[in-house]
């Protein structure tokens, strides 16, 4: 009903150790095809994983991203590939039923964030930015806040602008309340509209054309 109330009776079952204090969390939903199954993760400050594929009756606690002591942030771009992050940025392949550490990826800060958008995948790191256009394997720096400020959310949309081309529109928020905007155009451009009447082939010397 547009958010004019919540079902607050499925709530998260505490770890087995009980010692959640609920925060930072960070939560995604993800649905491979329209009216497909919805997963949903959310994470913990104990760097637990929570995973449900029925709209929160169950949840399945047995994903970890050991060495982080808290996770601020989970995204799967795919059913299987899936990143989450906090003092250390994880990366599975497999659904959430192992995650590894990437120790190549650049290194800021703390990992606040994973984004994705049009075969891109985004994540901030302290004041830096970083992408990744095959699917995680390896991300390079793309910018880095003026003020060194850090970037602790972004989100990213895809919209088309004609029958050719996208858009892709990001926005980053740093933890002192700055905003950087990310805009960027992708499709092919035409370069003209004039096409040959006719071609010939001539000998093939000197110039076969």
């Amino acid at each position: 009903n547009g958010g004019a109330s919540f079902d607050t009776t499925l709530t998260r079952p505490l770890s087995p150790t009980g010692l959640e204090i609920g925060f930072p969390n960070a939560l995604h939903l993800f649905q491979a095809s329209v009216g497909g199954l919805i997963s949903i993760w959310f994470t913990s400050d104990i760097s637990r994983i929570y995973h449900s594929t029925n709209s929160g009756v169950a949840w399945d606690t047995n994903d970890f991203t050991p060495g982080n002591l808290e996770n601020y942030a989970v995204t799967f771009i795919n059913a299987n590939t899936g990143f989450a992050s906090g003092n250390l940025p994880f990366m599975t392949t497999n659904g959430g039923n192992t995650w590894i550490v990437q120790p190549n990826y650049p290194n800021f800060g703390i990992f606040y964030s994973f984004a994705n958008t049009a075969g891109k995948v985004w994540y901030s790191s302290g004041p830096g930015i970083c992408v990744s256009t095959n699917n995680g394997v390896n991300f390079i720096p793309q910018y880095t806040n003026p003020q060194l400020e850090v970037y602790r959310h972004m989100s990213f949309v895809t919209s088309p602008n004609d029958n050719i081309l996208s858009t892709v529109t990001g926005w980053a928020v740093t933890e002192d309340g700055s905003l950087s905007k990310y805009t960027e155009t992708i499709g092919i451009t035409p370069i003209g509209t004039i096409f040959p009447k006719s071609y010939f082939l001539h000998q093939n010397y000197p110039n076969p054309f």
